[in-house]
C-alpha cells in the first residue's frame, strides 16, 4: 500500500498496489464523476459549445474540462 496526493484537493490518500494510476481521493473521485456527467450531458444537448460555454452553464471548472479532453473522455466538435 502507498500514498498519493489527490490532484483535485491535495490531500493524501492510500492506494493499493494495483491502483497506482488513481488520481483522486474517494471524495474527489465522486465529484469528478458528477462533473464529467454534467459536461457530457451538456455537450450532448449543445453540440458545438465551447469549453467556456460548458464551464459557464455546468459550473465545472475549465481545468476539469481540459483534463477530460486530455484523457479523451470528451471531445469538442465544431459547428458546420
Amino acid at each position: 500500500m502507498g500514498r498519493k496526493e489527490c490532484k483535485a484537493c491535495g490531500r493524501f490518500f492510500e492506494v493499493e498496489e494495483n491502483d497506482k494510476d488513481r488520481l483522486f481521493c474517494d471524495a474527489c473521485k465522486d465529484e469528478e464523476e458528477e462533473n464529467f456527467k454534467a459536461v457530457r450531458e451538456y455537450l450532448f444537448h449543445n453540440r458545438g459549445a465551447s469549453a467556456w460555454d460548458v464551464a459557464k452553464h455546468t459550473g465545472v471548472s475549465l481545468r476539469a474540462i481540459d483534463r477530460f479532453l486530455k484523457e479523451g473522455r470528451v471531445e469538442f466538435i465544431t459547428k458546420e
